[in-house]
């Protein structure tokens, strides 16, 4: 990783460049052996099991909590706690270099610690400082701002819902997100825009699961969660659960 950071001006991208995206992209899709059909039983046992066992610890939390810190306790908990495990996973996987992993990588290039150690000792501490602010300030922040505002999604035994439901929404909630995260995403690569906030997050020039949110905090509020994912509590018909499930915090 290098520490000087992209143009501060959004080009558009050379003809070279977007046949390096087609090909390092089309790497994705190429046949890796059994892999495809572990990532195929997790999907499904996300959707088969997952509910039932959520369903089944359900009522502890109706019986012990009220619907304010019930939903404080998911949306904080759930969202920190399922990047912080997720990252440690990936940790892991990096360090081990284990052949099943590491042929899914897209790029040959070392990863930034071991190619600039220093460097990213540098680099990592800002993003872990960001990261901080959006996880523990921002989430916590808007969270109890929809609990002040007053809860719209159904968070009642009787109404939780079916393997039916909970895929119907979350294709209603894959459409329209796409949507508007679209025309956000668009509008932060705006000239006058992009120096100031969205070239935070194409510091990185190489994939790592840490810069998933890393992000500037305003792109962080506006783009990854008002604009893109606040607008679905709006509509009083969904379940806590299955919103979790699309979100970042149980499903994405």
């Amino acid at each position: 990783m290098h520490s000087s950071l992209t143009s501060t001006v959004c080009s558009t991208p050379t003809n070279d460049s977007v046949e390096k995206v087609v090909k390092n992209d089309a790497i994705r899709y190429q046949r890796k052996g059994y892999g495809l059909i572990s990532a195929f039983l997790l999907f499904f046992s996300f959707f088969f099991f997952m509910p039932k066992f959520i369903k089944y610890i359900w009522p502890f939390f109706l019986e012990n909590m009220s619907p304010a810190v019930m939903f404080f306790t998911i949306a904080i908990s759930l969202h920190s706690g399922v990047f912080l495990l997720s990252n440690l996973g990936m940790y892991a996987i990096y360090m081990m270099k284990l052949p099943f992993f590491e042929r899914y990588r897209i790029l040959d290039k070392p990863w930034p610690w071991e190619s600039s150690p220093e460097i990213w000792r540098s680099v990592l501490k800002k993003t872990l400082k960001t990261l901080a602010i959006c996880h523990f300030i921002i989430v916590p922040l808007l969270t109890l701002g929809e609990i002040k505002a007053g809860l719209k999604m159904r968070l009642d035994l009787e109404s939780f819902p079916d393997l039916k439901e909970i895929v119907g929404q979350i294709l209603f909630f894959m459409l329209s997100e796409d949507f508007f995260f679209y025309w956000g995403h668009r509008l932060l690569h705006h000239p006058k825009l992009y120096p100031y906030i969205h070239k935070i997050h194409h510091e990185y020039n190489i994939t790592v699961s840490l810069c998933a949110e890393y992000a500037h905090p305003f792109e962080f509020l506006v783009a990854n969660i008002v604009i893109r994912l606040k607008f679905i509590e709006i509509v009083n018909l969904f379940y806590i659960v299955t919103y979790k499930f699309w979100t970042k915090d149980l499903g994405k």
